[in-house]
C-alpha cells in the first residue's frame, strides 16, 4: 500500500510504502469533513518520516493521509495459463 501525506504534494514529495495490519469491520459514518462512508485501518508504514533530497520531514500527529491500497497482484503469464488450463478441464467434465 502507499500512504500520501496531504500537505506534501506527491509528484514533489513520493509516498510512504506500508502494510495493511488490520481494517475495522463496521463502517463510519459519513460527515462535514467525509461525505462517504470509510473504514478505520492500522496500517505499519516502512518509516515515520517523507524523504526529500535534502532532508527528512519527519510526520507529527494530526496530519491528513489518504492511503492507497492494492487489493490485487498483475496477473503473471502463468496464471492465465492455468486459468485457461482450469477452464478447459471443467468443460470436459461437463460434456462427459
Amino acid at each position: 500500500m502507499d500512504v500520501r501525506i496531504d500537505s506534501f504534494p506527491f509528484s514533489e514529495f513520493g509516498d510512504i510504502k506500508g502494510t495493511v495490519i488490520s481494517i475495522g469491520s463496521d463502517a463510519l459514518e459519513p460527515d462535514e469533513i467525509y461525505q462517504y462512508y470509510r473504514f478505520p485501518t492500522k496500517v505499519e508504514m516502512d518509516h515515520q518520516y517523507l524523504k526529500t533530497t535534502e532532508r527528512e520531514i519527519p510526520l507529527q500527529s494530526g496530519m491528513s493521509v489518504t492511503a492507497n491500497i492494492k487489493v490485487r497482484e498483475n496477473r503473471t503469464v502463468l496464471s492465465l495459463i492455468t486459468e485457461l488450463f482450469n477452464k478447459k478441464v471443467e468443460s470436459l467434465k461437463q460434456v462427459r
